[in-house]
């Protein structure tokens, strides 16, 4: 079997592909402005992680060195209010959150891909976490503290939910997503009840959403505008949640403004007590991996998480009343 050759426009014999070579005085320009080139970006690159490295720990040392010196000169005596205030305000914030942030991210995940109301909240989630603060607390306010007639720690308290509810339900949705869809497929071929795979999804993504969780706390903890619109201030210490408490932020916000030296170096003081918190935040999950041995990105590597959850379906299906004892 011959095989056609191209011939020319002439109708003569066929014209033989012209290769064109590349000379060794423009092969060594060529690579010599190949080789400035990622001399600069190099530089370029490590440039900026000296400069954002450099900004990052000259702005920890001011805040540490002020800190340490307000604490030492002032001590912390007048933030107990703010200290107890944040406490009550983030943790009943957090106590609503987590669970209602939970099963959203896992309702997202699960009818995603089937229903458009699923993907219908996962934009409005992913909306609403990029909103500003100062609109959902000025939402709030007419929402909350009016209805009640006054500030209070109440209300505080839910200006942080819409802030740590989105961001905890996209962490758990994006959790969920992640993990293998063949090793779900095969537990339904097996007949394993939802309610099982679930939970064996949850705790293998858990490490991922415990860090959501973290980082929504560590969001909201430091937020100052809704606490201005609907906790407002509180001198004195409070336990009472229908009465306004001191928060850190508002505080900070409040002796910073202020004309007296004490109050500013009170003021760091606050300051370092919230980065410190949150720096103890980011060094839990790390701390967790390192002692469990166990990350969500490790979940496809492991067969016998795939065994336990079989072992433990076949076990309860042997156990029900449809399969006998």
């Amino acid at each position: 079997m011959s095989v056609e050759q191209p011939s020319s426009p002439s109708g003569g014999p066929p014209e033989e592909p012209s290769i064109k070579l590349v000379t060794d005085e423009v092969f060594e320009r060529r690579l010599a402005w190949r080789r400035m080139r990622s001399g600069a970006l190099k530089v370029l690159f490590s440039a900026s992680a000296v400069i954002t490295v450099g900004v990052s720990a000259m702005t920890l040392g001011i805040l540490s060195k002020n800190a340490v010196v307000g604490l030492i000169q002032e001590g912390y005596s007048t933030l107990e209010n703010a200290i107890i205030g944040s406490g009550m305000t983030v943790g009943m914030a957090t106590a609503v959150s987590v669970p209602l942030g939970m099963l959203a991210g896992i309702y997202m995940s699960e009818a995603g891909d089937r229903t458009a109301y699923a993907r219908l909240g996962l934009r409005c989630m992913s909306t609403s976490s990029a909103m500003s603060t100062l609109m959902q607390s000025i939402l709030l306010f007419e929402l909350m503290v009016v209805p009640m007639g006054g500030e209070s720690a109440l209300a505080g308290a839910a200006a942080y939910v819409p802030i740590a509810t989105p961001i905890i339900a996209i962490t758990t949705c994006k959790a969920l997503d992640q993990l293998p869809k063949a090793l779900e497929d095969t537990a339904r071929s097996l007949g394993l009840p939802d309610d099982l795979i679930t939970r064996k999804k949850l705790l293998a993504a858990w490490p991922a959403i415990f860090t959501g969780i973290l980082l929504a706390i560590s969001r909201i903890a430091g937020e100052a505008a809704p606490e201005k619109f609907t906790n407002g201030d509180n001198p004195f210490v409070s336990t009472d949640i229908r009465e306004p408490v001191a928060t850190l932020p508002t505080t900070i916000l409040n002796f910073a403004e202020g004309p007296d030296p004490a109050q500013h170096r009170q003021a760091w003081v606050a300051l370092g007590m919230l980065v410190t918190f949150s720096l103890l935040l980011n060094a839990i999950p790390p701390l967790m991996t390192k002692i469990f041995g166990r990350n969500s990105s490790d979940y496809p590597k492991r067969p016998s998480r795939a065994l336990t959850i079989t072992k433990n379906g076949l076990k309860k299906l042997r156990r029900s009343r449809m399969f006998g004892p």
